[in-house]
């Protein structure tokens, strides 16, 4: 697949390396990712079907008995946060 990608003349931009631990608490799917030169992160999922906004209002409820804070939020994903940062090219 490599060998079609570079005949294709795609090249790597940014490399992200990461850990992804993942386990259920209740009805929510928690994963936590290491990622080389980022850092610690944590996503929570739920599926439903229904009022997204009161589902997310449950996971941030969740987050913050933790002690993660909501405008902790990070909006951009992996490639494009080493994107910005310089990463490993």
């Amino acid at each position: 697949m490599r060998g079609i990608i570079e005949l294709l003349d795609y090249h790597e931009v940014v490399k992200v390396d990461k850990i992804r631990t993942k386990t259920r608490y209740n009805d929510m799917e928690i994963c936590l990712d290491e990622v080389q030169n980022l850092g610690s992160f944590i996503e929570v999922e739920k599926i439903v079907t229904g009022d997204g906004d009161v589902v997310q209002e449950e996971l941030f409820t969740f987050l913050e008995s933790i002690e993660i804070k909501r405008e902790d939020r990070v909006f951009s994903g992996y490639d494009t946060l080493m994107y910005v940062k310089g990463g490993n090219i």
